[in-house]
């Protein structure tokens, strides 16, 4: 975020602590994340590529010894699997998370997943601001095997949280269906093969 334009974000702020609570703004928009797919280079795939191997690799030592050191916070039910990375990596930063945000859905859309949300939202917690950008998709409840809808890996979630114009955490959550409508979730691990099977 520009320094001019992160200003700013904080005086409309300071001037809405003066306001009921209620009445506070929150700057909400749709985040047009495919700005980051335009002249994607060979080495930013390779890097997102790189990218999925580390967290292969950490989720790998998590499932053999869960107290394994790690940036990576991870869960793995029959609910819910996923990850959050904290800022402690090096990988992080604003416009790599973007991107991998970008091209991961991109490449979730190839296979049978809707967009249903993509939002970027500010607003002033305490003394912070905090921004988040946000992807949802639902996979297509036309995809369909013996009679069942495929569910895939679940609905998935993408964030990248930044808090006073710093990032802060990158999220990726998968929530499965539970029910008699849907087949059998994927596991974590096929999401994750999955996601480095493409050049785009």
């Amino acid at each position: 975020m520009e320094d001019g334009l992160y200003k700013r974000l904080l005086d409309l702020f300071n001037k809405a602590d003066k306001t009921p609570p209620d009445s506070r703004p929150t700057l909400h928009e749709v985040w047009e994340y495919d700005d980051f797919l335009k002249e994607l280079s060979m080495q930013q795939i390779a890097e997102i590529n790189e990218f999925v191997n580390y967290i292969s690799s950490e989720f790998e030592n998590w499932r053999e010894n869960a107290a394994s050191i790690s940036s990576f916070s991870f869960i793995d039910n029959s609910k819910v699997s996923g990850f959050a990375m904290s800022t402690s990596n090096s990988f992080l930063n604003r416009e790599f998370c973007l991107r991998f945000m970008a091209v991961s859905a991109n490449r979730l859309r190839s296979q049978h997943y809707v967009l249903k949300l993509s939002e970027v939202k500010t607003q002033k917690r305490g003394e912070k601001i905090e921004t988040v950008y946000k992807i949802y998709l639902k996979p297509s409840h036309k995809d369909l095997t013996s009679g069942k809808a495929n569910q895939r890996y679940g609905n998935i979630s993408m964030e990248t949280i930044i808090v006073n114009d710093a990032i802060n955490k990158l999220v990726v959550k998968l929530s499965k269906y539970c029910d008699a409508n849907f087949n059998e979730p994927q596991e974590f691990e096929d999401f994750l093969k999955s996601m480095n099977s493409f050049n785009y």
